[in-house]
């Protein structure tokens, strides 16, 4: 059993249903689930993974509390998807799959180093942002406060965070608003379309702006 994250405005009749755990303050709720393999295709042979949602009713016949099942979700999740973070320029020249280590600094997308930090899986990577220590780590590394935009469920983009003019998060938010409504995501992998903010001084994660 997994954690996934998903915008709590936006999925209200579904967490009518399931347990979950609201994060008030980023406007998101977390949503346990079992990974279940699937075959693509007969002919293909390849594998990829589908998610069976955990419903209300299973909380009685597992004797088991709402925040007790949602804290195991939590902590097998950091345990079996490890979080990755990669440079960008990796995903623009399709080499994701397959890398071994996280590659470091590398000037991308004009003047600012951006990262994309999902798991191991590729599948609901979101998550990622909510590790003990994960952002932490990240912003020491990279040397600033962090900005992150939800890019979709599977993953989020870091990137430095400079002195803002208003003009800059405003072009952020349009960036993310633009990528949810593309044709490139599909709306069940849609996040949130708000940007957040990591401090690496007060160690806090919030909804920036």
């Amino acid at each position: 059993m997994l954690f996934r994250l998903l915008d709590t405005g936006w999925n209200q009749e579904l967490l009518e249903q399931v347990p979950h755990k609201d994060i008030t303050e980023l406007g998101l709720s977390m949503v346990s689930y079992f990974p279940v393999q699937q075959a693509k295709a007969p002919e293909a042979g390849e594998a990829c993974q589908a998610a069976v949602q955990v419903l209300y009713s299973l909380l009685k016949a597992w004797g088991v509390t709402e925040d007790e099942l949602m804290g195991q979700a939590f902590r097998n999740t950091q345990q079996q998807r490890p979080a990755k973070v990669y440079n960008i320029q990796d995903i623009l020249q399709g080499s994701l799959e397959g890398e071994g280590q996280p590659r470091n600094g590398q000037d991308v997308c004009g003047r600012l180093p951006m990262y994309v930090l999902t798991n191991e899986q590729k599948l609901y990577g979101a998550g990622c942002m909510l590790y003990e220590g994960v952002l932490c780590r990240e912003a020491e590394r990279i040397g600033a406060d962090l900005y992150i935009l939800p890019s979709s469920v599977h993953e989020v983009m870091l990137l430095p965070a400079v002195p803002d003019t208003g003009e800059a998060l405003d072009g952020l938010r349009d960036l993310v608003a633009g990528i949810n409504r593309s044709d490139v995501l599909s709306a069940r992998d849609v996040l949130s379309d708000r940007v957040f903010y990591y401090n690496r001084r007060k160690r806090e994660l919030t909804v920036a702006g």
